[in-house]
């Protein structure tokens, strides 16, 4: 089974599921942070990274979501955040809108604000 492909045109798509890249992709995050001479702008690439893993930014840093697959990539994506000096922080991935912490998989808001938003099923 091949890993799901992240990579979409010009810009990093979150992968469905997992935080599994292809190995094209994984290796343009590591261009893209190595090219990154200073903090900022390796932070920005952190940041980008975590998006693209389903995660959220917040004042503090950044936010990734329990349940990601134990991966070398993730360990790196982990490793870039303490060296761009980025609070990291695990947590189970709650609905944007509400208190409410089952968010529906691959989407920000649980099945009542989806609702709430017109949104069809």
């Amino acid at each position: 089974m091949s890993p799901t492909p992240c990579w979409a045109g010009s810009h990093f798509a979150p992968c469905p599921g997992d935080y599994t890249f292809t190995v094209a992709v994984l290796g343009s995050w590591r261009r893209l942070y190595r090219e990154a001479h200073d903090l900022e702008p390796k932070r920005e690439v952190v940041r980008q990274r975590t998006l693209a893993a389903g995660g959220r930014i917040d004042d503090h840093g950044i936010v990734l979501p329990l349940g990601l697959r134990r991966c070398l990539s993730l360990a790196e994506l982990k490793t870039q955040a303490m060296i761009a000096e980025l609070k990291l922080v695990e947590r189970a991935m709650g609905c944007a809108w509400c208190p409410n912490n089952s968010a529906i998989p691959g989407d920000a808001l649980c099945e009542h604000c989806r609702w709430l938003a017109g949104a069809q099923p």
